[in-house]
């Protein structure tokens, strides 16, 4: 950098120097400064500083060095706090106190928000960097009153309603957790805590609890269970946790079936048993999303084949042997499609065989009329489905079953020439999709 500003020196003009070097900005709005700062160089920057003040007026020294910011609404301050360099945000903290007024620190450090809304305070709760954290709370609380201090760090949210609490449980970081549940009983009421803290839900719905649930953190799952004992009656631990719903009609178990944390199911599985009801438990289990699925089926759509057979476990001591065929093996989604339609559409061949072994045992006929000849709302039948998905391993095993189990015009009709929704048969859809492998097979 001393060399080249050396150059320069030889062949620019002073003008040039401030605005071609100092001032100019990339295709992300980003100046030299403000790559400093993300690079983590004090050195660098204090040499940029050192620069700056004797090319730039008092009022570019604040508005673009203190105060500027790249296309993400990030300034120095914030893209320090983003990449965890404590040393640097101490040494821009002490240039601000040289250029701006008490407000503008206050607005535009400490409390500016960038594009995703977030302040500096919650980049350092997402990468778990308690150092910072705990240096930004001591700042505050030279700057801001008690109740900016509650509403503007502990209480703000991002974009996505998460407050800072939440953002560190979404990254695993319980020691944060700890930090930020022990400044929230200092400054806040204990119905804050429990609304704001511990009930507090996302854009999706989801409160901290059901956050970690989706990300398999267990350990966070279980200190915010202890912490909700402290601060939550019985009834509400049971319907807040348990049974709360995100914007998707899924529940703890939903979420912790699509993440395919088994060992997430089974804790909460324990937890359940001891504070629900039999029959709560079934309907849980039960309970479908807005998509139509329930727990089976969202494990069954990712391929948890472990989580699949956990649950079917689950199922057989819980369900009557009507309620395990009509609500696993054929219960349909929204789009019409069982297990079998699912697992079809996704390529789970292993997922299908499991699927086709339970249902010999529970359905009649062994499954032909709901799994072999079953169409979707879209008039599609599995072996349409695995043809729309270039499944072609998933079509041979469906046309062996097939061969087993249909008559010769049953499988004329219903897999050769069965139509869907658009007039189309299993070879028009694999002409659609340019799967020349799967047309090849069906010519045969």
């Amino acid at each position: 950098m001393q060399k080249i500003l050396d150059w320069a020196k030889e062949r620019l003009t002073t003008e040039e120097i401030k605005n071609e070097m100092l001032l100019r900005t990339d295709h992300v709005g980003m100046t030299a400064w403000l790559w400093a700062a993300f690079g983590g160089k004090p050195d660098v920057m204090q040499n940029m500083w050192k620069l700056a003040k004797e090319r730039l007026t008092t009022e570019e020294m604040k508005n673009e060095m203190s105060l500027r910011t790249g296309h993400e609404g990030r300034n120095a301050w914030h893209i320090a706090a983003l990449q965890s360099k404590l040393d640097v945000l101490q040494k821009i903290w002490e240039w601000a106190k040289e250029r701006l007024k008490t407000e503008e620190i206050k607005n535009e450090m400490l409390l500016h928000t960038e594009y995703v809304g977030m302040i500096a305070w919650h980049w350092a709760a997402f990468w778990g960097k308690l150092d910072v954290m705990q240096n930004s709370w001591k700042l505050a609380k030279e700057r801001l009153t008690t109740e900016e201090i509650k509403n503007e760090m502990l209480l703000s949210t991002d974009h996505e309603e998460r407050n800072a609490w939440h953002i560190a449980g979404l990254q695993d970081k319980l020691d944060l957790m700890q930090k930020i549940w022990e400044w929230a009983k200092e400054r806040l009421t204990t119905e804050e805590t429990k609304n704001e803290v511990l009930l507090r839900t996302d854009h999706e719905g989801r409160n901290a609890w059901h956050i970690a649930t989706c990300w398999g953190n267990l350990e966070v799952m279980q200190k915010i269970w202890e912490w909700a004992k402290e601060r939550l009656t019985t009834e509400e631990i049971k319907n807040e946790m348990l049974l709360r719903i995100d914007i998707k009609g899924r529940n703890a178990w939903h979420i912790a079936a699509l993440g395919g944390k088994l060992h997430v199911m089974q804790t909460i599985w324990e937890w359940a048993k001891g504070r629900l009801t039999t029959e709560e438990i079934k309907n849980e289990m039960l309970s479908t999303d807005h998509e139509g699925r329930n727990a089976w089926h969202i494990a069954v759509c990712w391929g948890n084949l472990d989580v699949m057979q956990k649950i079917w476990k689950w199922a057989k001591k819980r369900l009557t042997r009507e309620e395990t065929k009509n609500e696993m093996l054929l219960r349909t989604d929204h789009e019409g499609r069982n297990a079998w339609h699912i697992a079809a559409c996704w390529g789970n061949l292993d997922v299908m065989q499991k699927i086709r072994d339970w249902a010999k045992k529970r359905l009649k006929t062994e499954g032909k009329n709901e799994m072999l000849l079953l169409i979707d709302s879209k008039v599609r039948n599995a072996w349409h489905i695995a043809a729309l998905g270039g499944k072609l391993d998933v079509m041979q095993k469906i046309w062996e079953w097939a061969k087993e189990r249909l008559t010769t015009e049953e499988i004329k009709n219903e897999m050769l020439l069965r139509t869907d929704h658009e007039e189309r048969n299993a070879w028009h859809i694999a002409a659609c999709w340019g799967n020349l492998d799967v047309m090849q097979k069906i010519w045969e």
